[in-house]
């Protein structure tokens, strides 16, 4: 296997690409250690000591560095190791270790987010994001099965308080604007009306 091009992507670190299009980032350091270089005939135990044990070790401690910062979906953990250059082979494997040992966890990921989203947002808007995030359909139905739909009849009466002030008596046009927002926010249909009534009685 040819190395076909050598790119630093940073002082420590460049991408390597074979002739085949198999790319890889890894630290100068092993590039000097190994003496790469560009239409150097990469041999089959140099390779895969290369891959499988110093590119393997850049994106176990990646994925950590990462996860230390913020909780993370599998599907952005893959995008973001996509964008580091990784081959798909090491993100699949890499990703499925922490995995099994619980660091990236799709369903903990989704129900911490819904736990930390349900007393401000609607319910319509947190499956939305969760899906944005890359959270499957079966995760986030197994999640809202337990969905307080109760906060979202306080959250419409704080954004009744905020537009209204106390008023009792709005115009027909007016009523309109606010339901529309608040269909907008995504809160459920039957709590925007019920609400709205007993705001308005």
């Amino acid at each position: 296997m040819k190395i076909s091009n050598i790119r630093y992507i940073n002082k420590r670190t460049a991408v390597i690409t074979l002739e085949d299009d198999y790319y890889f980032p890894l630290r100068k350091e092993w590039i000097d250690t190994y003496g790469l270089k560009v239409d150097l005939d990469l041999d089959d135990d140099r390779f895969y000591m290369i891959i499988n044990t110093h590119v393997k070790d850049m994106a176990k401690g990646y994925i950590l560095d990462s996860l230390a910062r913020s909780a993370k979906s599998k599907a952005k953990m893959i995008e973001n190791m996509k964008g580091k250059e990784y081959p798909d082979d090491i993100i699949e494997s890499t990703i499925a270790e922490y995995e099994e040992l619980g660091y990236i966890d799709d369903y903990q990921y989704a129900k911490n987010y819904y736990e930390l989203k349900v007393g401000s947002k609607s319910i319509y808007y947190i499956q939305n994001m969760l899906k944005s995030k890359g959270i499957s359909d079966d995760i986030i139905s197994r999640v809202m099965e337990t969905a307080d739909y109760s906060n979202e009849v306080k959250q419409i009466e704080k954004f009744l308080d905020s537009k209204l002030k106390g008023k009792k008596e709005i115009s027909r046009e007016e009523k309109s604007k606010i339901i529309a927002s608040l269909f907008r926010k995504g809160y459920k249909t039957s709590n925007i009306y019920l609400t709205i009534s007993q705001y308005l009685a």
